[in-house]
């Protein structure tokens, strides 16, 4: 069974939010999940604000996608998330 690499954009609440706090919480959400962790970056929006575009590997197999982002969508400093790439993985 191969992997997939899910690409997971997400929105702070303001410029003032803990970037690094919220990593270190969708790691643990990613991990309940089933996937492993395997990077992130800071993309920067508008007016200071940045995105955090976090990429981690999941088996190809069913995602609980909805129930993944609801979780993500109630992290403390989050105020919005998306998946915006899942691709095969050759890694």
């Amino acid at each position: 069974m191969g992997k997939v690499i899910i690409t997971l954009r997400l929105y702070p609440e303001n410029v003032e939010t803990d970037l690094n706090a919220i990593v270190e919480e969708v790691k643990k959400i990613i991990q309940e999940f089933g996937g492993e962790y395997w990077k992130h970056e800071e993309v920067p929006i508008a007016f200071g604000l940045k995105a955090l575009e976090i990429k981690f590997t999941y088996p190809d197999q069913e995602f609980k996608e909805e129930e993944f982002l609801n979780k993500i969508k109630n992290t403390p400093g989050v105020n919005d998330a998306e998946i915006v790439n899942v691709t095969l993985s050759s890694v």
